[in-house]
């Protein structure tokens, strides 16, 4: 690999991962921007309590603060509820009239939602979304702020409590309401995210095996092979065949082949790399990408294939025993993944009409078929090293 190459893949690693972080951090801006919105003085309604002196501001920045403790959790729940406040305030008010009990009375409003919403009551109802909102208000609000008022300000404690629970009797309800239809419709969205990810997978996978279908096997060899070009990497593609598969089935039984089958997908799944990729296509035949893997590598592959094949036993049933043909390719300049899986095929039937157990490797130009993959060479098919 160049440096050329090495520079674009990190780039590439580079650019996911930023791209997974702001998908991380978008939601927690989005709740700071929308508290710190709705804090503005004109989205608030103010009740005058007795004495004519305005002390209580009721709004939707307490539900948002509540709400991104229950949904992020209590931490993330903590941060969010501590910038939206700061932010408000120095917005709104002037950092002069950021007091520290304030402060920790809307911190603890994010965290003590953030908990008994998730590690308390645990499971989505109307009654766990009502009882979270509930006391998280009244502790922070109904209690933390008086004290804070008392302690800033000298306003009566008590009669300030009261006052508040009055209010917030009505402003629980609410609240909770506005919580329960916004969590229900992230439930349901989630549970539409998940069936579609299950359909997905469903759509792309091997029912049998667990490993990739043919549909999702080339869509992947797509990306490989422009992935290649464009990093300047090899990529080597693996065809597989068992060897007289038809007849094992029909002799040990169609039980039997089907669990020959899953144990031939098990040796693919522990061969293959992170950025390989493995599939059944088929039958009894099956495929293997090798991205960034040259011919010796692929070659020592296709040994490892090949021995875990050989080593399957079915202890239910004596004298089942398996072998494969294998046939690889390399890609070439102006190949499609028809042209590579076509040349991997050839180069398998190959193998399995002359060798069977053995790997032939197709060329360019058209080889002797007593010619097999052990760097090319024209010594006597039988010679051991010779065989993958």
């Amino acid at each position: 690999m160049n440096f050329l190459s090495t520079c674009r893949g990190w780039g590439s690693k580079k650019l996911g991962q930023i791209l997974r972080a702001a998908e991380m951090v978008s939601p927690i801006l989005f709740l700071i921007f929308l508290g710190v919105f709705l804090a503005n003085p004109g989205n608030v309604v103010s009740f005058m309590l007795p004495g004519g002196e305005e002390s209580l501001r009721l709004g939707l920045t307490p539900l948002v603060t509540m709400m991104a403790g229950m949904i992020m959790g209590p931490l993330p729940g903590v941060l969010i509820a501590f910038f939206i406040d700061f932010t408000s305030v120095a917005i709104w008010y002037g950092l002069e009239q950021f007091l520290f009990f304030f402060a920790f009375a809307v911190v603890l409003r994010g965290l003590l939602a953030g908990y008994l919403y998730n590690r308390v009551f645990k499971r989505f109802t109307f009654k766990s979304v009502f009882l979270t909102i509930a006391l998280t208000y009244v502790i922070t609000s109904g209690l933390l702020t008086p004290l804070a008022l008392n302690y800033h300000y000298g306003q009566p404690l008590m009669a300030n409590i009261g006052h508040r629970l009055s209010i917030q009797a009505l402003a629980v309800p609410i609240y909770a309401i506005i919580a329960f239809f916004i969590l229900k419709f992230r439930e349901e969205n989630q549970k539409l995210k998940k069936m579609y990810i299950k359909m997905e997978k469903l759509a792309q996978t091997d029912e049998l095996t667990g490993l990739a279908n043919r549909r999702a096997f080339i869509d992947t060899l797509n990306k490989y092979i422009s992935a290649a070009r464009r990093h300047e990497q090899e990529l080597h593609l693996i065809y597989l065949d068992l060897d007289d598969f038809k007849q094992i089935n029909d002799s040990c039984g169609h039980q039997v082949g089907v669990i020959l089958l899953r144990q031939v997908g098990r040796v693919l799944r522990e061969v293959v790399r992170a950025e390989d990729a493995s599939a059944r296509l088929g039958g009894d035949e099956f495929a293997l990408a090798l991205f960034n893997a040259d011919a010796d590598q692929s070659r020592q592959v296709a040994k490892r294939i090949r021995t875990g094949v050989e080593n399957i036993k079915i202890k239910e049933v004596e004298g089942c025993c398996l072998s494969v043909s294998l046939g690889l390719a390399g890609l070439q300049q102006e190949d499609t993944y028809e042209d590579l899986l076509m040349r991997a095929d050839k180069a398998m039937y190959r193998s399995k009409k002359k060798y069977k157990k053995q790997m032939v490797r197709e060329t360019k130009r058209a080889k002797p078929l007593q010619e097999l993959e052990a760097g090319i060479s024209n010594e006597p098919p039988l010679a051991e090293k010779d065989r993958v």
